[in-house]
């Protein structure tokens, strides 16, 4: 099994000491985001992500797959395959 790294983390316990001090001069406390470098090209749009997800599903791919591969909760690919089911 795939250990998935932790969705949030202190950046005080994950960066260098100086890295902070740098980054505090630009993002003084709260929530950033910080974008995966590994993460999937951009999907031409959500509705048409979302049908390739439903077709994925289909094919058998598991709910892990999907959200691992679309960088989504297990709980949002069961959500995007109940509304393409819909539609």
């Amino acid at each position: 099994m795939v250990k998935l790294p932790p969705k949030y983390a202190n950046a005080s316990e994950v960066l260098p000491r100086k890295l902070m001090s740098q980054l505090r001069r630009y993002f003084e406390g709260g929530l950033l985001w910080v974008p995966s470098e590994t993460a999937p090209p951009r999907v031409r749009d959500r509705e048409a992500r979302d049908r390739e997800i439903a077709e994925a599903r289909k094919r058998g791919s598991s709910l892990r797959e999907l959200a691992e591969k679309y960088l989504l909760t297990e709980e949002r690919i069961r959500q995007i395959v109940r509304k393409q089911k819909m539609t």
